[in-house]
């Protein structure tokens, strides 16, 4: 049950740096701009492509402070109150803000509205003091790649953690007018700049010393009054979000702010979306006297191309939640007996897997208080690791096993009855997680259906009182789990955007029923998935799925198996997963059937993936999308591509080309090299015509999910002429010995020639001129040479 001392932890945690859970946004879409001059970028380079290695600076003159990084700066005057005077972005040299001077939060404590700090010295809270802290907050445990000069996890980049950078903490107290109504009430906003990223954080907190209670209704914690021609550069996000949508996060109903346009200025106010009806005192149960706020963060762009910007939303993940990073090659077994346990991750050792997943079906219990069940599951896990396959398992929350019901039930949600968070039950449910973990040593968590938010009337739970208060208090429930399971180093896989709250993966973005139908329509949509969500996911951050055993139907033609006989498609499936680094969920109870060929061939893909890893996890940029041929789905209307690139090491970009028609198809494909470093562009060029997002439906499962929310292209008239600039790369496909040399143009881009048989695809490594890529392994006899027809 919810012990005191599980209590006393969450309220610890709760105390220290902020747990996340991402939250709630995408970049507002881009708006025709009032000013072309206004948003020309003024020289400078690209942090993205060129690293700025500035560090984090807190400087005071008098009564100014200045946040900086080389890249963005926050300013503020300390008197006559505290204010923000200037929000800059150092590499376009443009000032953000229209104008200053608004309170730095608005808070509405027992249904009194307050000011804290603007420039109205008069206002609720005012300016008290200031402290500069060296380093940033860690808001929840994470092994990085390495420590003490031993590789830890050779499937992560290596990131500092926590961010480096600097903090300003300030504190607000109540003008002496309200010393006696609002006795030991103080008001915290923190600031935190980060090394090497255009992105400053805010956090809002309140503290009660006293013995008397204080509600707070509401809560602003920040309003930015920006330049309308300029609303286009700001990025907002926060780590207040559940999430029951996979593919995008600018999702109104958890989206924590609102925006008001004015002509000449477009105001973001960032708050919290309900309540947070939050009860604070030294004598309140379980909660005491501290509130902890959401973290927001404000990214300014330096371009209004769509892809550059989420190139640098990705950037700014990758910094703040690096375990994103982590990108093992894992699959999903549907049985729970230790005789296959222990066989199929011998197979899966034997090619190259690094992680197991008991999945929904195979009858693991991560609930089970039965002792000899879990010594059972400890000898199976065990048994894993001495095979060099890490264990996982699966476990469904919210609208899985409900403890003690009549008290842990949130009725009449968008999914119906489910858990809620603020109850008995769901501490039962994190306890016997915590015992799992701690009594079998299981590695991977894959939290399915994790909280989305959603607002209870119930007044019968132990830790909530029911309506306005119920968001907010769920949700520091949903951080204590992840939480939890981060403290013991877990891999979580969960399929909603919680990645600022410590979980490693979410779903590219998919329906369940596209895994049940033919196989070829699968790669087909699949592709589509991975070309999209990647757009606004690290490949590290997601995966797609597999169905070697049949899943949800659709009989043998939607299952791989049996393998050998379908090993065409099995083996474009992992080829186009591996060379997207977007590992797909392999779901059943073998990666090879035991056949000799299937190993081989599997083999050789892992092989492809773990030697260009570095580059495969790259992010990904969009050259041609994949469209289904309206009355052959299992078919493509011409060739599709995308490619990774990087700015550092030898290989610097993979381009994969796939031509799934029944035609031999050739094409001269545009292959855009800004990213790579290897151009003399400063700025991101406008993107390649016809490689942005793709709007079209995906048949079968009506719109397209991940398209429609997107802002279309916002750039107009011809795309420029190029000349060459006299910069060459080499370009070997498929790992062959003697390159192609081909040369760059004004424009970032190389021309490159592709001729590809019906139903194949194929893949290149660019490297600059002269420069010879990490040799790539052997294919197999029993590799494919095409796909089936």
């Amino acid at each position: 049950m919810h012990s005191d001392e599980q209590l006393t932890r969450r309220k610890m945690l709760r105390a220290m740096a902020a747990a996340g859970v991402v939250a709630t946004v995408v970049p507002i879409a881009t708006r025709a701009s009032a000013s072309a001059a206004a948003l020309s970028p003024m020289p400078g380079n690209d942090w993205v492509v060129h690293p700025v290695t500035t560090p984090s600076t807190i400087s005071v003159h008098g009564r100014s402070v200045t946040i900086a990084n080389g890249i963005v700066q926050r300013s503020f005057h300390t008197a006559p109150n505290f204010t923000t005077t200037s929000l800059k972005n150092l590499v376009t040299g443009q000032e953000m803000l229209d104008h200053t001077g608004e309170p730095e939060a608005t808070i509405v404590l027992d249904g009194t509205t307050y000011d804290v700090g603007g420039t109205n010295a008069s206002g609720g809270f005012v300016y008290a003091s200031h402290r500069i802290e060296d380093s940033t907050q860690k808001p929840y445990e994470w092994t990085p790649y390495e420590k003490d000069g031993v590789t830890l996890k050779p499937y992560a980049e290596k990131r500092p953690w926590p961010a480096k950078g600097k903090a300003l903490v300030v504190t607000f107290r109540p003008q002496p007018s309200l010393a006696a109504k609002l006795d030991g009430v103080t008001v915290t906003a923190r600031y935190e700049i980060y090394d090497g990223i255009a992105t400053v954080m805010k956090k809002v907190s309140v503290d009660n010393t006293s013995a008397t209670p204080v509600v707070i209704d509401q809560l602003t914690v920040d309003r930015l009054h920006v330049r309308s021609q300029l609303a286009g550069r700001l990025c907002l996000d926060t780590d207040y979000h559940g999430g029951t949508d996979n593919v995008y996060r600018n999702n109104d109903k958890d989206r924590t702010y609102t925006v008001a346009d004015h002509g000449d200025y477009t105001t973001y106010t960032v708050l919290y979306k309900e309540g947070p009806a939050y009860r604070i005192g030294t004598e309140v149960p379980h909660w005491g006297g501290h509130f902890d706020g959401f973290r927001s963060f404000q990214l300014l762009h330096s371009t209004d191309y769509y892809e550059a910007q989420q190139m640098e939303i990705k950037a700014m993940y990758r910094t703040l939640a690096p375990q994103i990073t982590e990108n093992p090659l894992f699959y999903h077994l549907i049985s729970d007996n230790p005789t296959a346990l222990r066989a199929s991750a011998a197979g899966a050792a034997a090619v190259g897997f690094e992680l197991m997943i008991q999945s929904f079906g195979s009858g693991f219990n991560m609930l089970s208080t039965d002792p000899a069940y879990l010594a059972r599951k400890k000898a199976d896990f065990d048994a894993l690791r001495a095979q060099g396959i890490a264990p996982g398992g699966y476990v469904l929350l919210t609208t899985g096993t409900i403890f003690d019901s009549a008290e842990s039930t949130c009725a009449d949600t968008p999914w119906g009855n489910v858990m809620g968070l603020g109850t008995k039950g769901f501490a039962e449910f994190e306890h016997r997680i915590q015992n799992t973990l701690d009594t079998t040593g299981l590695s991977c968590v894959e939290l399915d259906g994790p909280w989305p938010m959603f607002r209870c009337g119930e007044t019968n739970h132990a830790y909530a009182d029911g309506g306005a208060d119920t968001v907010y208090k769920q949700w520091t429930f949903s951080n204590d789990l992840y939480g939890m399971m981060r403290e013991r180093g877990t891999y979580i896989n969960a399929p909603d955007w919680h990645y600022f709250n410590g979980s490693n993966k979410n779903c590219i973005g998919y329906q369940e029923n596209g895994w049940s139908q033919p196989r070829q329509q699968q790669l087909m949509h699949g592709r589509q998935y991975i070309y999209n969500g990647t757009y606004e996911k690290c490949p590290s951050a997601t995966w797609t799925f597999m169905p070697i055993d049949v899943y949800h139907g659709g009989g043998t033609a939607a299952a791989f198996k049996p393998l050998k006989k379908n090993l065409s498609d099995y083996s474009w499936g992992i080829g186009q997963s591996f060379l997207a680094g977007v590992n797909p969920a392999f779901r059943g109870s073998t990666l090879d059937d035991g056949d000799p060929d299937v190993r081989s061939v599997v083999k050789y893909w892992v092989d492809v993936y773990k030697t260009y890893r570095g580059l495969v996890t790259a992010d990904i940029v969009h050259l041609i999308p994949p469209r289904q041929k309206l009355g052959n789905l299992a078919r493509g209307t011409d060739i599709d591509a995308f490619m990774h690139a990087r700015s550092e090491g030898n290989e610097r970009a993979l381009v994969a080309v796939f031509n799934q028609t029944d035609e031999e198809r050739t094409q001269s494909l545009t292959v855009p090299l800004y990213y790579t470093g290897m151009t003399d562009l400063a700025q991101a060029p406008q993107p390649v015509p016809g490689s942005y997002l793709d709007t079209k439906d995906i048949p079968v499962f009506g719109a397209n999910r991940v398209a429609e929310h997107y802002p279309k292209p916002s750039w107009s008239g011809s795309y420029p002429s190029a000349t060459p600039t006299g910069t060459s790369v080499d370009v070997y496909r498929e790992g062959e010995g003697r390159p192609r040399n081909l040369t760059i143009d004004s424009n970032g881009n190389v021309q490159l020639e592709v001729t590809l048989p019906p139903m194949t695809f194929t893949w290149y490594v660019v490297t600059p001129h002269n420069v010879t890529p990490v040799s790539a392994p052997v294919k197999p006899p029993a590799l494919p040479t095409s796909g089936s027809r």
